[in-house]
């Protein structure tokens, strides 16, 4: 059976911070490596349409499936109807193209993810979860259920929130919330 030429645009938001978009790329170069296909990094915070760019990019090598890999925390920000607007658009440009929307990863995988990063634990043991902070409310809320979902699945003295951006409580506010 032969393979059909496929691509995937890993999308995400690395709010222009460099440390940030260099991990980003640097996770695209790893996942291109083990799936052996271009990843191509799309960063919805840069302004020049990324997420067509990618598609661009993906077409000059030769894809005609595009697989997009939205890397959102939550369901809210996965309704943000850029992604699917842009994959609608670049469709009716180019019908011979396969589009595949993945939907967002769920929460028992995103609570495995961080038993997994944060290893063994103990009851003495406070986790901070950051997110992205915003001003939508929903957005803010899915990662204080995530919290809740983490420390009930496993045995933390207490979980909490943190925000790196527009919300509070701040990452340093939390650290030294806890350090007391």
């Amino acid at each position: 059976m032969e393979q059909i030429p496929t691509a995937s645009l890993l999308v995400s938001y690395t709010h222009q911070d460099e440390r940030a978009r260099l991990a980003f790329d640097a996770l695209a170069e790893k996942l291109a490596a083990r799936l052996h296909q271009p990843v191509i990094p799309c960063s919805l915070d840069n302004p020049s349409n990324p997420l067509l760019n990618g598609i661009t990019m993906a077409l000059r090598q030769g894809a005609v499936k595009i697989v997009v890999l939205p890397l959102f925390l939550s369901p809210a920000e996965y309704r943000d109807n850029a992604v699917a607007n842009a994959i609608g658009l670049a469709s009716r440009r180019w019908p011979f193209v396969h589009f595949h929307l993945s939907p967002p990863p769920d929460w028992v995988a995103w609570v495995q993810v961080c038993r997994d990063l944060l290893g063994a634990t103990t009851n003495e043991s406070v986790v901070i979860l950051a997110g992205r902070g915003g001003a939508d409310p929903d957005l803010n809320s899915d990662v204080a259920k995530l919290a809740r979902l983490l420390y009930e699945a496993d045995d933390f003295a207490w979980v909490d929130t943190a925000f790196v951006d527009q919300t509070t409580p701040t990452i340093t506010d939390q650290i030294t919330r806890y350090q007391t």
